[in-house]
C-alpha cells in the first residue's frame, strides 16, 4: 500500500477504537460525551462515523480490494476461507455466521473477485479468468485516478472565496454564481429562484465522436470539441447530466450539417 492508503488505514483503525469506546451499551443516554458535551451519536454501532466523505468512501474501496486480494491469494481462491478470515480473523475461521456468509456470496455474484496474481498466466490472455483479472486491474486504476482528481473541501472553499455570490447576466436574465461539490467534483452553479444549472468538472480525458454526416457524396466524422466540464441541472436533490453531450460539444460549423443528417437518418429508419 502507498502512504496515502496507510494514512487512511490509520484513521480507519482510530475510528474503530472510537466506535468501541462509545458503541452499544457504552453510548450515553443523551448521546453526548460527559466530559466535553460533544454529540457522539455517530459513533454508535451502525452510525456514520467520520470517514464518510466521497474521497473516504473511494479510499475504503481501494484498501478493501487490496486486503481481499491478499486474503484471496493466500487461500488460493477458496472463497469460503476468504469470507471466514475477513469476518473472524485468521485464528477464528471455524466460527459460523450464516447471515454474513449469505451477504458475502450475494455481493460476490455481482462483482469480479480480485486476484493477487498477475492478470494472465505466462503473460497470455487466454481465458475468461485472465480477462476478469485484467478488468479488476483497470477498475482499480480508475478508482485511484478518481481519488487523485477529486476536489478537496479546502479547494471548494478557495473557489467560493474567489467568485461565489457573483451575479452574471445570461440571455437577459440575472443568475447568482455558486460553487458546490458533487461526487468529489467541483460544480460551478448558476441559479435563479427555483431554477439551477451548472458546469461540473469532468474526469474524462477526451470526448469520442460517433457523429457522421453526408456531404458531397461521402460520410464525414465530426470531431467533438472537448472542454473539461459537463452540463448539469439540479433536480432538487442531486446534480444530473443535462442535454446531449455529443451535441453541445459540437463546433458551431458542424451543427447544422449534423442536425440535418440526424433528421434524415431517423426518417430513413422509420420508412425503410
Amino acid at each position: 500500500m502507498d502512504d496515502r492508503e496507510k494514512r487512511y488505514l490509520e484513521r480507519f483503525v482510530e475510528q474503530g477504537n472510537t466506535f468501541l469506546k462509545w458503541g452499544g451499551e457504552d453510548m450515553p443516554r443523551d448521546k453526548k460525551d460527559p466530559k466535553t458535551g460533544e454529540d457522539v451519536s455517530r459513533y454508535d454501532y451502525g452510525g456514520s462515523g467520520d470517514l464518510n466523505s466521497d474521497k473516504d468512501k473511494m479510499m475504503y474501496k481501494i484498501v478493501v480490494e487490496k486486503m481481499l486480494a491478499e486474503i484471496y491469494g493466500r487461500h488460493k481462491g477458496d472463497v469460503d476461507n476468504v469470507w471466514r478470515e475477513w469476518r473472524f480473523g485468521i485464528n477464528k475461521m471455524s466460527q459460523e455466521d450464516a447471515g454474513y456468509e449469505v451477504a458475502f456470496y450475494k455481493v460476490l455474484e455481482n462483482e469480479n473477485f480480485v486476484s493477487a496474481e498477475n492478470y494472465g498466466d505466462s503473460g497470455e490472455l487466454d481465458s475468461e479468468a485472465d480477462l476478469a483479472r485484467l478488468k479488476d486491474i483497470f477498475a482499480g486504476l480508475r478508482t485511484r485516478l478518481l481519488v487523485s482528481s477529486s476536489v478537496s473541501g479546502s479547494d471548494i472553499e478557495a473557489l467560493k472565496k474567489s467568485f461565489a455570490g457573483e451575479k452574471v447576466v445570461l440571455k437577459g436574465e440575472e443568475f447568482v454564481v455558486g460553487v458546490e461539490q458533487s461526487e468529489g467534483k467541483a460544480v460551478l452553479s448558476f441559479s435563479k429562484g427555483e431554477s439551477k444549472f451548472g458546469l461540473k468538472q469532468s474526469g474524462a480525458g477526451k470526448t469520442v465522436s460517433d457523429f457522421e454526416f453526408w456531404v458531397n457524396d461521402a460520410f464525414h466524422r465530426v470531431d467533438l470539441e472537448y472542454y473539461p466540464v459537463l452540463l448539469v441541472t439540479w433536480n432538487g436533490s442531486s446534480w444530473i447530466e443535462s442535454g446531449d453531450e455529443g451535441t453541445y460539444r459540437l463546433g458551431k460549423y458542424f451543427f447544422d450539417e449534423v442536425y440535418r443528417a440526424s433528421v434524415i437518418s431517423k426518417f430513413l429508419d422509420r420508412r425503410c
